[in-house]
């Protein structure tokens, strides 16, 4: 076909309806290809479709048909080449890089982020400029050469799209729509035949059904495509204007319009912390070690081909290997462990900025000792600002190795002056980016790289507990193990393989192993089942020093001896907010400035605008809830025998469903009644620009 009759045509509405027929293929093909699970059951396989289509008929719609009606317009005023279309509807998506740059959304957690910064702002325009000039204005190449050139251009970008940066939706979203528009280009000749155009006007009136019908009335439907989709939901997200076609998200604590929780008081403060009976005076504690395993998952852990070390000198205490994390990322998982409050109240509420948990038992020891990471995410405070005032003193250690070489050089010496201690040391090895280490080769795949790395901090601790255990002051000390958080490692959730951590509340990222040993507390025993979390850490320490909780900050945990002594099953909740990255750390420092009003409108904003949906778990052994508050849809589970998660209950077992639905709604609600009351004990200092940091946190953890 000559160059002259292809731009006779401008590409306009036809054109648009085949952006939408491509951008549907591409989801239907993605879901394929990634066997992600579409729960028609829930919606019906026609609904589900329609809404699909209907979320990217609008999407481009909100987007594309402004470009189109401006070089109709200009077009029947002033001599236009067809050709400006495309080259103004990229120039738009253009825009919408900076949204991804700008957030940083996963690129910054990336080792090559410079790299890539630098590639996306100065190479990509230089490259999209080329390719308009050639594409669009000329060139010494024939129209189909030019054509034929693009089509290889093109496989190449969706073979990227699929397979870098997978977890990261919104770059996908955008390099989708590019991708579509650019098919359509390169199609364009073929669709310009007259049986083609019919079809082209049934397809938009389909389109504009499917709008019509789903929009008003299908939210379930769209709340499902949001949640599952690869392309439409991030394509709407990307781009300007994409807060059109999303919905918003509540947020977990539901608010009355005063902004405040609006439910009830709480009823009785001393029902929180509460101290365990009376124990025997010789379990006499003086000292405390707190070991915080990052991204450990409880069944490698566990494994003693893995971890042989820790096998041996477990013996030394109590295993706990169903201990719940109360969130999927360091700061708040730290958060639980020394406020005993759920990230719903850190987040809510200012008062943990200025009281510590951890402040009232400080004084009981002569020697702290810290030791922590010399990684980037621990360089800013909103991890340790949980329990380290500024000031303090903190050792980096640039591995386990080193970080526990210098534990034991200081505990040594605390033993040697008869000096009580406190010792935290954070152990990084299992974080990504994962490597082999020599002597722990399990092999080259992402899953054995981080077996290769849970075994070297395996080896580098085992040898620290075996002299420690060897010691006198081991027989007054409290040691603690906990995990921050578990690890995804390729397992299908929602249908897609998930790494890492973040966004989930499944089995693999809030089931952790916990170990303690110290006066009081059994030896050589495993005790599966619920019984220990983060928010269980202060309230066990204060037990074992024989220190009351404050009755005012309202620990929710409760003592592992009080668990010991009285046994009961009880509600431990996990919970994933809907944005991470950069927004994610400086959210957790806003909430230092003490204006919980001002952070629960960020929160609302975020929550709306966030690039996932939220999540929220409810566990009560053996039964665990989970829920995507997007999708406004639950699982059931028997983690007893389903520690995979695979075979959802919610409809074979309906009354349990309706119990442990009842038991998340009640737990929203002391969440509120704790804000509020907190809210109420709160008085903000004078002045806070003097403890705001000089930069803010960036970085995913």
């Amino acid at each position: 076909m000559s160059e002259e009759v292809t731009t006779a045509s401008t590409p306009g509405w036809g054109a648009l309806v085949w952006v939408v027929v491509v951008l549907c293929a591409m989801e239907t093909v993605h879901a394929v290809f990634f066997g992600v699970s579409i729960p028609f059951d829930d919606v019906g396989r026609l609904t589900y479709a329609a809404a699909c289509v209907a979320m990217v008929g609008t999407m481009v719609a909100v987007h594309l048909a402004p470009v189109v009606i401006f070089v109709r317009f200009l077009s029947r005023r002033f001599t236009l080449r067809s050709e400006w279309v495309w080259p103004l509807v990229a120039l738009l998506f253009g825009v919408s890089w900076q949204n991804t740059l700008v957030q940083g959304d996963g690129f910054r957690a990336s080792e090559h982020y410079v790299l890539m910064r630098t590639a996306y702002f100065v190479l990509l325009p230089i490259v999209f400029a080329v390719c308009v000039r050639f594409v669009c204005f000329g060139s010494k190449r024939t129209l189909p050469w030019r054509r034929w050139i693009m089509a290889l251009g093109l496989v190449c970008g969706i073979a990227v799209n699929v397979s870098f940066e997978l977890t990261y939706r919104q770059f996908h979203g955008h390099l989708a729509l590019c991708a579509a528009v650019l098919s359509v280009w390169l199609l364009w000749p073929l669709l310009q035949h007259d049986k083609l155009r019919r079809v082209t006007v049934g397809l938009g009136v389909l389109i504009l059904l499917s709008i019509a019908a789903v929009l008003p009335f299908g939210e379930g439907a769209l709340r499902y495509v949001g949640a599952l989709s690869h392309i439409p939901m991030a394509s709407a997200q990307t781009l300007p204007g994409g807060g059109l076609v999303i919905g918003e998200s509540a947020f977990f604590v539901r608010f009355d319009g005063s902004g405040k929780a609006g439910l009830y008081p709480v009823d009785t403060p001393g029902d929180f912390g509460a101290l365990a009976p009376p124990r025997d005076p010789e379990d006499k504690v003086k000292n405390v070690l707190l070991f915080v395993l990052e991204s450990t998952r409880s069944d490698t852990w566990s494994d003693p081909e893995i971890a042989p070390r820790f096998d041996k000198w477990r013996a030394n205490g109590l295993y706990l290997p169903d201990s719940v994390a109360q969130y999927p990322a360091t700061p708040l998982a730290y958060g639980g462990m020394f406020s005993s409050q759920s990230p719903s109240v850190l987040a809510l509420s200012s008062y943990w900025a200025e009281h510590r948990l951890f402040d009232h038992i400080r004084d009981r020891f002569d020697e702290h000792i810290y030791t922590r990471p010399k990684t980037k995410w621990f360089d800013r405070t909103t991890i340790t600002d949980f329990f380290l005032p500024r000031d303090a003193v903190v050792h980096k250690h640039k591995n386990s190795k080193v970080g526990l070489r210098t534990l034991r050089k200081k505990v040594k010496a605390s033993i040697k002056d008869g000096d009580s201690f406190f010792g935290w040391v954070h152990l990084y090895e299992p974080h990504k980016k994962w490597r082999s280490h020599k002597g722990f080769d399990f092999g080259e795949s992402k899953r054995e790289k981080y077996l290769s790395e849970v075994a070297y901090m395996d080896n580098a601790l085992g040898k620290f507990m075996k002299w420690f255990y060897e010691q006198p002051a081991a027989d007054e000390t409290l040691v603690i193990v906990i995990a921050d958080h578990g690890e995804g490692l390729g397992e299908k959730i929602d249908g897609k393989k998930f790494f890492y951590h973040h966004v989930h509340v499944h089995n693999v990222i809030s089931r952790i192993p916990a170990f303690v040993s110290g006066p009081g507390i059994p030896t050589g025993r495993v005790i599966e089942g619920q019984h220990f979390s983060h928010l269980d850490v202060m309230p066990t320490i204060f037990d074992a020093l024989d220190v009351p909780l404050p009755e005012r900050l309202l620990a929710q945990g409760r003592s592992l001896y009080s668990t010991l002594q009285r046994p009961s099953t009880r509600d431990l909740v996990t919970e994933a907010f809907n944005f991470r990255g950069k927004e994610f750390f400086n959210f957790l420092t806003g909430g230092k400035q003490g204006d919980a009003v001002r952070n629960r409108e960020r929160l609302t904003a975020m929550t709306a605008d966030g690039k996932y949906a939220p999540k929220i778990a409810l566990a009560h052994w053996p039964h665990k809830l989970v829920c995507n508050r997007r999708m406004n849809r639950c699982w059931l589970y028997d983690i007893s025998v389903d520690q995979d998660e695979r075979n959802d209950l919610s409809k074979l077992e309906p009354e349990q469903f309706s119990d442990m639905q009842r038991r998340l709604n009640r737990w929203l609600e002391l969440q509120g009644r704790l804000v509020d009351r907190l809210d109420e004990l709160y008085t903000p200092p004078p002045d806070k620009s003097a403890d705001a940091p000089a930069n803010s946190d960036t970085g995913t953890q």
